[in-house]
Order: structure tokens, then sequence, then C-alpha cells
């Protein structure tokens, strides 16, 4: 009687809340909704760049894959820029104001720093240089074939100024400054130009057809100015006469000299040549002061500091005398090669990236904070890495070889090598007992047992010639799932080594594969081998081979020229309710795998979504980024509590069924493996009978 009565109850309440999931469904749009990352991990991305200091010297800006605000002293992020990059900064004199602009052409953005709220966007105009007068009032963007003068509190238009050449075409305006007092604007573009502010009309010219100018920079009293120009050239000027004062040729006649700056004191001049090191000079002498080598260098208000972004390394401050290390920041997550591995541990506390070739960063998922780093000395690049099912131990995949090492303290406690096979390793998977180890090298796949250290087997010719791209076991462990660069996807029966099938449909080298959960289903993610290759996720019937869905929905980025839809990376959610796929485009998105509708676009990498991860709790993501960020997304809970549960004629399904009332009852969420219940199934009530049977422990 008390069994009945449970299983009325559960009738009665999923009979509730299934309508009223009915009545808020929400409306679905054929554009998915774009949303933002909840946290980074990470300081900054790839290509560390010395943008600006703060007047007061506190604050200090990084540029590259992605600008932030840090503390000069403590190195903690103030803000972070998403998806802008700062290719350059600069502050009013009063630091309540922040221009920046992104590289390539993109938009120019003012900031509060109380806020750090945008004031001010240059909107769709394309920005190729940018400037701040001291007080704050004046905006000055250099454009194609133009600059202009925007009033940095109405956003309005002041003056264009025009660059009219019918024999040089279309060029970019790479160069703008202002005077302190905002009187003249100058813009370097196929010459340099020095602009009246108040009229807009033109006042200098300097040597029209000549080499182009390209940079400019004001001294802090407005007494000279400094240009870089095509042939290695730096010279500066005085204001008042227009007259040479000096002239430095150091770098080579071959190179272009793209940033110029002066010393707070204005007795020294920054320059810095295309492909080749950064100089600090005496404008009297014209003698070298510093070498710096090619990084992009900022002084500090006061001139006695250096901010050095070192690219791929850490930003670094510097003694502006002696050119000697003050501090060190913390690099970006991604070192000199941004496509590294990411993993997450199987409790959801812990997220682990590379940090550099031979370097991985540990992070706790719910504080944000870097718990740890592990470093090895090996010198090789880390292509792969998944932690064990207990947590306790790291998979990692080298170019030549593959370790299992401690995921605490990084000790080595067993290597996997084929030497007989010559070529490098890639994708690296444990089973879900931690038994056995899948490792990829060349076009074979090695089976290995985990503990020993034997090869049990191998998969000869997964990439029939080509070389493995990604490897997967099935849920149950009795499968393999290989993914390689002639486009195809291959089942084997991991016990006997032998060819079930293979998944054929792919115009492009397939870069991912997964499982679903309950092993019904399978992902697979391709590039182009071609500009019209498909650039696709596809979603195929385990059992029956069946082509099910084509994942189409990553836009196009024309970075290259070509096709940058490439889809690098797939994983299936915890209980199977979304696909989430990961692309070049620079977004990841979420799809609903029994319709291949998309349902969030997840934006905010600077670069390729390289790799993925749902939370063991499936109500959170985290991706890596080719930009060397770490990202975590929350997946909303009406999106979670809502969507799947629900079909899009309205009918429940099974498997929905059972989702709610093991949510009622507090119960995992486990698959149906019922032959006469399907997902697909119109629910009836012998079904739902069957299924609340199932969730119950009933015998029929």
């Amino acid at each position: 009687m008390r069994r009945f009565g449970r299983v009325t109850m559960a009738c009665a309440c999923a009979a509730f809340v299934l309508g009223a999931f009915l009545i808020t469904m929400p409306v679905r749009a054929d554009a998915p909704e774009r949303v933002e990352p909840a946290r980074v991990f990470g300081l900054v991305g790839s290509n560390a760049s010395a943008r600006a200091f703060s007047p007061v010297d506190d604050l200090i800006v990084i540029g590259g894959s992605h600008g932030a605000v840090l503390d000069s002293s403590t190195g903690e992020v103030v803000t972070r820029f998403i998806g802008h990059t700062a290719s350059d900064a600069s502050f009013s004199e009063d630091g309540k104001r922040l221009l920046t602009y992104s590289e390539g052409g993109r938009e120019a953005r003012l900031w509060d720093t109380e806020t750090w709220e945008t004031v001010l966007s240059s909107g769709s105009a394309r920005v190729y240089s940018a400037a701040l007068s001291r007080d704050g009032r004046y905006m000055l963007t250099g454009e194609i074939g133009s600059a202009r003068l925007i009033d940095a509190n109405t956003g309005d238009t002041l003056h264009t100024y025009v660059y009219e050449y019918e024999y040089y075409g279309t060029f970019r305006v790479s160069g703008v400054a202002l005077c302190p007092e905002g009187r003249i604007a100058l813009t370097a573009g196929r010459d340099l130009r020095l602009w009246d502010t108040e009229t807009g009309e033109m006042i200098q010219q300097h040597e029209p057809r000549s080499s182009r100018e390209l940079a400019v920079a004001v001294s802090p009293d407005g007494e000279r100015y400094i240009t870089g120009r095509q042939r290695g050239l730096a010279r500066v000027w005085d204001m008042e006469t227009r007259e040479l004062v000096q002239s430095f040729s150091e770098h080579p006649s071959h190179r272009t000299v793209h940033t110029v700056a002066f010393s707070p004191d204005g007795r020294h001049a920054l320059s810095r040549a295309r492909g080749h090191p950064a100089y600090i000079w005496d404008i009297e002498t014209g003698e070298i002061i510093h070498d710096l080598g090619r990084r992009t260098v900022v002084f500090s208000p006061d001139g006695s500091r250096l901010l050095v972004g070192s690219g791929a390394g850490a930003p670094r401050l510097l003694d502006a005398a002696t050119a000697e290390e003050i501090t060190r920041f913390v690099g970006p997550t991604g070192g000199s090669q941004q496509d590294g591995p990411m993993a997450v541990s199987p409790d959801g506390a812990t997220v682990a990236s590379r940090s550099s070739n031979s370097q991985v960063w540990m992070w706790d998922i719910a504080s944000g904070e870097r718990l740890r780093t592990l470093e090895w000395d090996i010198g090789e690049r880390l292509r792969d890495m998944v932690f064990s099912s207990c947590g306790e131990r790291l998979l990692l995949g080298w170019s030549s070889q593959t370790w299992l090492v401690d995921a605490e303290t990084g000790e080595l406690l067993r290597v996997y090598s084929d030497d007989t096979v010559d070529s490098r390793y890639g994708p690296v998977e444990f089973s879900s007992d931690d038994q056995r180890l899948l490792t990829a090298q060349g076009s074979q796949v090695h089976l290995w047992d985990a503990e020993s250290g034997e090869q049990v087997r191998v998969f000869e010719d997964a990439g029939s010639d080509d070389s493995v791209t990604s490897v997967a076991f099935s849920p149950d462990d009795d499968y393999v799932l290989t993914g390689s660069t002639d486009g195809a996807a291959r089942l084997w029966h991991a016990e006997t080594g032998s060819l079930i099938r293979t998944l054929e449909g792919h115009e492009g080298l397939i870069r991912s594969v997964a499982f679903s959960h309950d092993g019904r289903r399978i992902v697979t993610g391709a590039s182009a081998m071609t500009a019209s290759g498909d650039d696709t996720a596809r979603l195929w019937d385990t059992e029956t081979g069946e082509h099910l869905h084509t994942l189409e929905g990553h836009e196009s980025f024309a970075s290259t020229g070509t096709s940058t839809r490439t889809v690098e990376s797939v994983a299936f959610s915890p209980d199977d309710q979304f696909v989430l796929t990961g692309s070049q485009d620079r977004t990841a998105i979420l799809w609903d795998p029994d319709t291949g509708e998309a349902l969030r676009m997840l934006e905010g990498h600077n670069r390729w979504v390289m790799s993925m991860a749902f939370t063991p709790s499936g109500d959170k993501i985290l991706t890596r980024g080719h930009d060397g960020l770490v990202f975590l997304w929350e997946v909303d809970e009406e999106l979670r509590r809502v969507y799947g549960d629900v079909t899009g004629d309205g009918e429940v399904n099974a498997r929905d069924i059972q989702v709610v009332i093991n949510a009622i009852l507090g119960l995992e969420v486990d698959p149906l493996h019922r032959p006469d219940v399907k997902r697909n199934d119109t629910v009836d009530a012998r079904d739902l009978q069957a299924v609340i049977n199932v969730v119950l422990g009933i015998e029929q």
C-alpha cells in the first residue's frame, strides 16, 4: 500500500510539474541566444603586451588576446576587457577615463575607471589608432583614409580630417596624437599631418609622396613630437618651428618603425620596429641607452620604471636606469603555444590547463584561484591531458610518449611508449574504471594496461595511413571510437580489436569524437580540407551507424581569407541533454541532440575554442581557447529546467518523464535501457507506468 501511494504521488507531481513546463516553455528562435562567460581562469591571454600606466602609478594596462587592468603593486586583476584586445591604451590626466582600441581595425572604447563600464564606443567604425586628450574631453581615432576628432562626453564627431590621395587609394591612419592642451591633432598615414582642432584645417603636411609616416607621439610638455616611419627611421621634431631635432636610424632600413614614445622628462625616446628590438635612446645625442628586445615597452609616470610585455611570457617591471627586473607578473595560461589541452576533475572542483610546453596550472573552479603548478623538465609539447576517474592522477600525452602522473605533486608514476612506431603521440583517454588507457600514435591506437604499463592491443590503421586525431572509450568500456585526418570515425571492439563500422560523411578531417553517456549516440566534429569543406559536427546512432543530425551554425571569421569555422572539440552533457561544440570561429555552441537545434552561443574567446568540458553536475561549462585562457560558463537554470523536458511539438517523451520523476524523488538521473521505452516515444499510460516502475524498482 505504501508503494502504491508513492507511485501515485510521483505521477501526480509529474503531471503538475510537466503541466507547468508546457505553460512556461520558452519561444525558440532560429538564432541561438548569445551568452558571456561567468569567470576567467588566468591573468591575460596570449601575446601579453605592455600598454599604459595610470597617472598615479597604481594601475597598469596589459594588452593581448584579452586586455586586462592590473594592480601594479600586487599584480591582481582589477578588470578584464573580455573580447577586447587593447592594442593600445591611454589615461586622462585625472585617471578617471581610459581609452583603448582593438587591433585589426576594430572598435575603440572609452571606460569609466571607477565602474569599468564603457562610456563611449566607436561602434562600427574600423579604428586603427586612437588617442585621448589630457583633460579627457576629446578622442582622436585613426580610420581608413581619415581621422576623427570626437567629443568624449557626447560622442559627437567634431571634425573629420580627410587624406585625399587619388594615386594612393585606400590606406589606414595608423598613428594619432593630441597636444597636451588639445590645440593640435597629429595624424600619421601616407604622411604626417598637423591639424587645428578648433577649425579642422590642416596646419602642416610632412613630405608628401615621401616614405610613409606610421606612428606619432607628443612630448609631455608639448614642445616636440616624434614620428616613426618606413626604412627604419624615428625622428624628433620641434612643435613650433617643425624643424628636425634628431634622427635615429639604428633600426634596419627594411623595417617600419611602428611604435614611438617620449619618456616623462622628455629627454629620452622609445622606438620599436616590426620584428626588431625596442630601443630607448637619448634625444640629444642619439645614443642607445637600452636594447629591450622584441617587446612592448611603456614608461611609468615618474620615468623610474618600464613596463615590458614579453609576448607569450609574463609582463615585467624593469628599473628604467638599469633595465634590471623589479617584478614579474604571473603569465598567461597558455605560454608560447596557445593550443594546449584542458581537463576537469571528476568532482568538478578543479580545472587543469597547460601553461607552457612542460607546465600545467591547477585552478579552483569555485573561487577562480590558482592552486598549484605542475612542471616537468621534458621540453616537449603537451598535446592532451585527462584526469583519472578518482581525480588523483593525470594522463599526459606528450609529443613522443604518454605519462601517468600524480595530480597533486606532478610525480611521474609510469611511462607508456611504443618505440617501434616512428610517429608523434596524439590524444589519450582513460577507461571508466582507470584499468586501461588509450594512446594514439600516427595511424595506430594503443590499448594499455594502466597498472602494469603493458601494451594489450594495437588498433591498426585506425587512420587509414593518416593520423588519429581523437579517441574515446564507450561508457561501458566495450568499444573504442577513433577519429582521423581521413575524415572518418571508426568504432572498434575493445576486447577483440575488430573494426565494427566506419562512420563516413564528413568532407574534412575529424578533430574530435565523443560518446553520449548512455552510449547510444556519437558526436564527431570536423574541419575543412578545402575552403568548401563541411566545418560541421554530426550526430550518429551508435548501434546502426545511422547519421541523425548535422550541426551547422558556427560562423565564418575571415581573418585568414579562408574558412575558419572548423569544429575543434565536441562533448555531451552528463545527462545527454545537450551537445557542445567549440570552433575556430571563437565560439562554442550548445545544441539539442534530439532536434539538432542550436540553443546558446558562448562568446568571449579571442581565438579558437580548442577544448571544453562540462562539470559533473552539468550546470557549468569550461572552455579553453587558443588565446591562453580558460572560461567558465553557467548553463542557465531555465534552459536546463525547461528545455528538453518538452519536445518541440509539445509531446512528452519517456526519457523526459524519467528526468522529472527522478528530480522529484531526489534520485540520480540514469538513462533508460529498455527496448520498448525509447527517448523519442510519445508517452502513453503504459509508457508512463513503465518509467515509474523502472525508477522505483517495481517489477512488472
